[in-house]
């Protein structure tokens, strides 16, 4: 037969006194923890918040048959139609006065990004035709 053992801790005064002040001091430096933890979170987010700002020149275009939209220097055109015509999308750099082009003529649901070296501050989206093309207004 296997005794059975009870183990009885007697904890006397100084014993309380250090395991509430060794409590103390774990808690105080979680505490520290916590805080330096938050102050590097917040400088990572603000950093990372100064990399991912939108650009100042950021524009966008929707219609029927397609849609353009610019992030940074990549310009993006969709076909949001399966009417089978092309569509492209004028836009103008910022900084520039000429207007240039991004073409799709992937077909119906697909997009089509080029980076065209700079922010894009204006954008139409336009659908070739037999006739005149049809476009939307500048964004």
């Amino acid at each position: 037969m296997v005794p059975l053992q009870i183990y009885v801790f007697v904890l006397t005064k100084c014993d309380l006194e250090n395991t509430i002040s060794h409590s103390r001091v774990i808690y105080e430096g979680m505490r520290e923890m916590r805080m330096k933890l938050l102050g590097r979170t917040l400088l990572i987010a603000a950093f990372c918040g100064s990399i991912l700002t939108v650009p100042a020149w950021a524009a966008s275009v929707k219609a029927s048959y397609g849609s353009a939209w610019s992030s940074g220097s990549i310009l993006y055109v969709k076909d949001t139609a399966g009417d089978g015509l092309a569509v492209y999308a004028p836009y103008i750099k910022a900084g520039a006065s000429g207007v240039a082009y991004v073409y799709n003529r992937s077909g119906a649901w697909t997009t089509v990004s080029r980076n065209v070296g700079s922010a894009v501050k204006a954008v139409k989206i336009c659908t070739e035709n037999w006739g005149p093309d049809k476009c939307s207004g500048w964004r």
